[in-house]
Parts: C-alpha cells; sequence; structure tokens
C-alpha cells in the first residue's frame, strides 16, 4: 500500500516510521532539512527510538522535498502538520 505523509513533525515521524514496516511510505514536508534527515536515516526531531528503527530496520520510507512527485497512486494521504494556536483567542 502506498501512503503519502505530509508533515515530519513528532505526529508525522512516528506514523512513517512504524508503518514503513509493512507499507510504502512517502515523506515530505516543507522543511527540507526534515526530508533530508529521514533520507540520511536520522529523525528529523528528537526521538531516540525512531533513530534507532531508521538505523536498524528494514524499512519501505523514501522522503522526497518535491511533494507533487509522492501523490499519484497514493491509497491513502496523511496530513499531520502544525496545530497552531492563537494566543490571544485561545483558538
Amino acid at each position: 500500500m502506498k501512503i503519502v505523509i505530509f508533515g515530519l513533525g513528532y505526529v508525522g515521524s512516528t506514523l512513517a516510521v512504524l508503518l514503513s514496516r509493512r507499507n510504502d511510505i512517502y515523506v515530505t514536508d516543507l522543511d527540507s532539512s526534515k526530508t533530508e534527515a529521514i533520507s540520511h536515516g536520522k529523525s528529523p526531531v528528537s526521538a531516540p527510538l525512531i533513530d534507532k528503527i531508521l538505523q536498524e530496520e528494514q524499512l519501505s520510507l523514501t522522503a522526497s522535498s518535491t511533494p507533487e512527485e509522492l501523490f499519484p497512486g497514493a491509497d491513502y494521504v496523511v496530513i499531520a502538520t502544525d496545530t497552531s494556536l492563537n494566543e490571544e483567542t485561545g483558538t
């Protein structure tokens, strides 16, 4: 199954690593340093367990800084972007 995850924060990175054990996972983020980290087997967030899994397990995980090329043929697309809080309104 082809799953695209947009957003490599804590939620997106964790989903990507865990789902890539049994699925073809493609990830992207507006911050190219995060996609580069995944490409080099490093977690883009501070998460030692994600680093360990990336380094020790065989995963089907592909990172790209060009999201348009990932979406064709995707069975699912997960949007895992920041949920910004407006301090003034509390929304």
